[in-house]
């Protein structure tokens, strides 16, 4: 997972100053993705759309990186569980990250984003045509 951090611009602690990361997510309608650098396939992270409507109101958004494991089964219960523990015994990290400014476009899918592959499985995505590409 600092791996993973050091990719992304390098995380941190959160007794430090919390870091300007690499543009690295991308608001889809309510699905977010978020671009490992070196990575052909961009990872959908869970969220809901409250979230999305303020990361899409703000123009940013903190992203939080556990170091230990959390299944992507867990409930609210477990997550909040999990965030504190990890908070308390700074196995949590964060970094901020400026969305760009959303484009609204017809001929983009929702679902992936416009790349033409289903984001988790790496498939062709079932919900857009082929001329739905990103723009570069």
């Amino acid at each position: 997972m600092r791996g993973l951090s050091a990719c992304l611009g390098g995380l941190t602690g959160a007794r430090e100053v919390i870091p300007d990361l690499k543009p690295c997510l991308q608001l889809a309608g309510d699905h977010v993705l978020l671009h490992i650098p070196g990575v052909s396939r961009r990872l959908r992270l869970p969220t809901r759309r409250p979230w999305t409507e303020l990361a899409t109101r703000t123009g940013e958004a903190i992203l939080l990186l556990g170091l230990h494991p959390l299944p992507q089964s867990a409930g609210a219960a477990r997550l909040d569980a999990y965030l504190d523990a990890a908070l308390a015994t700074d196995r949590l990290l964060f970094g901020r990250v400026q969305l760009p400014p959303p484009a609204p476009r017809a001929d983009v899918c929702s679902t992936c984003g416009g790349s033409g592959t289903a984001p988790t499985s790496g498939r062709a995505c079932p919900d857009c045509s082929l001329h739905c590409r990103l723009e570069p």
